[in-house]
């Protein structure tokens, strides 16, 4: 039993018209696989396409990285810090949600080389009753690898002191 076709030049719904012979001398459909490979094809450049652009725009973007923390903090409510890196600022946020007995935020920072020797340190204290101390600007050299900071709130007249550390890496 054998089988001939022959594939007409024109489309019908997805599927090329052939006219097969075999000894029941049927007419059948065949599907047209080579359309389907073009459409594959084209979404895998597309696909390429797009992924390379994301790479290309991450590759020129600025390293950030940021270290967070919180915990309560009595009648301070939440005792909250950040540290990020940009370039060479350190960009920090310490905040309290009240500050109900006249007590001070203060901030420590320290960095690092890449074997833990200290490259110095930043000590930083707001005026008593505030309830946010940030600090933002330069303040790293190119051995920096790591900025660990102590954000807390002390000196109040009823409520102890608290901390939070946060680090992050260059």
């Amino acid at each position: 039993m054998g089988l001939y076709c022959f594939v007409n030049a024109y489309n019908v719904e997805g599927y090329d018209q052939a006219f097969c012979t075999t000894s029941k001398e049927k007419t059948v459909y065949i599907k047209n696989h080579k359309k389907e490979n073009e459409v594959m094809r084209k979404s895998i450049k597309i696909l390429a396409s797009v992924i390379l652009a994301a790479t290309i725009c991450l590759s020129f973007s600025t390293t950030a990285f940021a270290g967070y923390s919180s915990c309560y903090a009595g009648y301070y409510g939440t005792l909250s810090g950040s540290v990020s890196v940009s370039g060479v600022n350190i960009n920090t946020q310490t905040h309290i949600d009240s500050n109900p007995d006249n007590a001070y935020l203060t901030l420590t920072l320290s960095v690092q080389d890449r074997y833990g020797n200290s490259l110095g340190e930043l000590y930083g204290q707001s005026i008593r009753g505030l309830t946010d101390l940030p600090y933002g600007g330069p303040g790293l050299n190119s051995n920096a690898y790591k900025v660990f900071g102590t954000h807390g709130v002390q000196g109040g007249s009823t409520n102890p002191a608290y901390a939070v550390y946060t680090a992050t890496s260059v």
